[in-house]
């Protein structure tokens, strides 16, 4: 009996032990992004981004018809953007302004900077993580925008892709 009630005891023990330590609040690694993370999201986004132009460039010299178009619209929609993350990257006071709004999670005051930045209309859908997505429109036809700081736009720095006729 003594040693079923030790066993027991042991039980209890460990059981209590694994609460106690699971309920102990763990030091974290700090999450606050930085300027540098802005940063470097421009810099990584603008380095996909010109890959992109400079592929749907080379298939748009052998497209025709409505490829073509579309492939030309493409090009058009990521060159509109291209100013923004060249200023992410090369303009720290710009960098730490996008960072400002990000941190407080105000999409309308990222927005702002942004259209002002780009001359479009362009609507901020997300950020989190240094990482924002975006809606703007070209050409009658929105597109969508991801520029990260951790490659966490589907796996890279920036996606870009068209979602369609623009609302009238």
């Amino acid at each position: 009996m003594r040693c079923q009630s030790l066993r027991h005891a042991a039980a209890v023990a460990t059981v209590l032990a694994g609460f106690t330590l699971a309920n102990t609040p763990t030091p974290r690694a700090a999450t606050k992004d930085t300027v540098d993370d802005v940063v470097k999201a421009g810099r990584e986004a603008g380095i996909e981004l010109t890959a992109l132009v400079n592929d749907l460039t080379r298939k748009g010299a052998s497209a025709t018809g409505e490829t073509k178009q579309q492939l030309d619209a493409q090009v058009a929609a990521v060159k509109k953007i291209q100013p923004l993350v060249a200023r992410l990257e090369s303009d720290r006071a710009f960098a730490k302004q996008a960072l400002d709004f990000s941190a407080k999670s105000d999409k309308s005051g990222l927005a702002a900077l942004w259209t002002k930045t780009l001359g479009l209309p362009l609507e901020v859908r997300d950020i989190k993580d240094w990482s924002v997505y975006a809606i703007y429109v070209v050409n009658g036809y929105s597109w969508e925008v991801c520029i990260s700081s951790d490659a966490s736009c589907g796996g890279s720095y920036a996606y870009h892709r068209m979602i369609g006729k623009a609302k009238s």
